[in-house]
C-alpha cells in the first residue's frame, strides 16, 4: 500500500471515529471480553431512511483471528 494512502486512511479513520465514537469503542470492549474466537458471529444490518433492510453475517473461523489480530494490533 502507499504510504501516502496510510496517511489519507489514518485521517479518516480519526474523523470518522470523531461522528461515531460508540462504534471504535464497542469494537474495542468486544476484543477486551475475547469475544472475537472462533465460532463467534458477527451481524450487520443496514437500514436505509426509505425504509429497506438487509443483513449479513460471518462466522469468525481460527484462520480469521490472525488478521482480526493484526488489524486491532494497526490501532495501537
Amino acid at each position: 500500500m502507499n504510504p501516502m494512502d496510510m496517511v489519507k486512511i489514518a485521517g479518516m479513520w480519526s474523523a470518522f471515529q470523531n461522528r461515531h465514537p460508540k462504534l471504535p469503542l464497542f469494537f474495542q470492549k468486544a476484543a477486551e471480553t475475547g469475544a472475537f474466537g472462533p465460532g463467534t458471529v458477527l451481524e450487520l444490518t443496514v437500514k436505509t431512511p426509505d425504509g429497506r433492510e438487509m443483513a449479513a453475517n460471518m462466522k469468525i473461523m481460527a484462520e480469521d483471528l490472525e488478521l482480526l489480530e493484526q488489524i486491532a494490533a494497526m490501532k495501537k
